[in-house]
């Protein structure tokens, strides 16, 4: 809550708001304070929003112009949702940031992994874990950089609320997740120029006018994941976490229609 510049609010419920999510939070980002919550401290899975992490520590490490090449190591043999990537090519951080927020693509976050400057792919695990520790996600834990399900990878609401505060102190990312879709490029290991059209998994972007972004999240154990972030006329700002939801972009609809201004 120190990134959002504000005291940490009591645990309260605010209002009650029904809706399909194990877990949800609603946080008015001025203030901190926390508007409907829903089995905020229970441990859930987390899918892709795991990503959001994965971005905070890309950012920290890399610079957006640095130049990666593609190592394939450790990404699973049964990976699905990839950018097709292969060993040897050669693409630009901040591609790999786009493709990991817009599309949410999984080899991505696998290969800024693997490439990390300090003991490689674990490095980056314990480097995720550290940053947990720094942002006070006292209930999370990291075990891969792409949300797969396993058993140390998972957090809470309230933990996820402390990552989100901390991502929307971020310009670059807040420019990127606000797109429908963008251009990622590179050159194969054969120096051959690369492009591919990629579009948001934000079913809210351009539908609801307020949405601004965040991050999606789907796995088995987890369920439909979403974070949502929105800005009104008003000038008023809040987020939204839903977990485990059978409907998380209408889940996220009726949590934030509940409190615009």
């Amino acid at each position: 809550w120190d990134e959002l510049g504000v005291d940490k609010p009591a645990i309260t419920k605010g209002i009650d708001i029904q809706t399909t999510s194990l877990s949800h939070i609603v946080v008015d980002i001025k203030t901190g304070e926390i508007l409907s919550a829903k089995e905020i401290e229970e441990k859930r899975a987390i899918a892709s929003v795991t990503k959001l992490m994965t971005v905070l520590v890309l950012l920290d490490t890399f610079d957006l112009e640095q130049n990666i090449v593609v190592s394939t190591e450790n990404i699973p043999e049964d990976l699905d949702w990839k950018l097709e990537l292969e060993e040897g090519d050669n693409i630009l951080v901040k591609e790999l940031l786009e493709a990991m927020l817009i599309s949410s693509y999984n080899d991505t976050a696998y290969i800024i992994a693997n490439a990390y400057p300090d003991s490689g792919y674990e490095g980056f695990i314990i480097a995720m874990n550290n940053k947990a520790k720094v942002l006070g996600m006292t209930k999370s834990s990291f075990s891969n950089p792409a949300g797969l399900d396993e058993e140390l990878n998972y957090s809470t609401a309230l933990d996820i609320s402390k990552l989100v505060s901390a991502v929307l102190n971020n310009e670059i990312i807040l420019n990127i997740v606000k797109n429908a879709g963008a251009t990622i490029t590179w050159r194969s290991k054969d120096g051959v120029s690369m492009a591919e059209n990629i579009y948001t998994t934000n079913q809210l972007i351009n539908v609801n006018p307020y949405n601004k972004g965040l991050k999606t999240g789907s796995t088995k154990e987890a369920g439909k994941c979403f974070v949502g972030y929105f800005e009104y006329p008003s000038g008023k700002r809040i987020f939204t976490v839903v977990l485990g939801s059978e409907d998380r972009f209408g889940d996220t609809n009726k949590l934030e229609m509940n409190f615009r201004k």
